[in-house]
């Protein structure tokens, strides 16, 4: 699928990087862009009833500079990635609906307070989805390098 937008290039920031693309014919954002709009209108959070408390207080230029400056590598259990496309199989399930894994996410260290940069994390979709709102950031830290190796051999397999 081709990469489109008016000139190539992410139709928000102006990325024409090919490695940032986010390909949907109907949205030609950058992943870092899309991941601001998920995160800023509550796409993926109204269904834990907590959408209110998500605020995302960083403009989408402030979003999308703290997200390319991160190192692709998940908070909690280590894994490696390239940039935003999830680390091994793309056949991987998504833990979430079962879709298959494709992304990096951003996570709240704390979830009682909103998406600003000394709360946020990249983590993959797996601890994400893990720590959800029930779990700290230092058990979370504990739990993940322990967990993953085990998730990956039983989905290798």
């Amino acid at each position: 699928m081709a990469w489109i937008g008016d000139n190539g290039n992410c139709r928000d920031c102006g990325t024409d990087d090919r490695q940032f693309q986010y390909h949907n014919l109907d949205e030609p954002r950058c992943y870092d862009c899309k991941n601001y709009e998920n995160l800023k209108y509550q796409k993926f959070g109204k269904t834990h009833g907590r959408a209110g408390q998500r605020k995302m207080e960083l403009t989408r230029e402030q979003f999308v500079e703290w997200k390319r400056d991160q190192e692709r590598i998940c908070h909690y259990c280590g894994i490696i990635t390239d940039r935003d496309r999830m680390f091994f199989n793309q056949d991987l399930p998504n833990p979430r609906n079962g879709n298959r894994a494709e992304a990096l996410g951003v996570d709240r260290l704390d979830n009682d307070i909103g998406y600003v940069e000394d709360n946020i994390v990249i983590a993959c979709q797996y601890c994400n989805y893990w720590k959800s709102t029930h779990i700290t950031e230092e058990q979370m830290l504990q739990i993940a390098p322990k967990v993953m190796p085990i998730i990956l051999a039983v989905l290798a397999a």
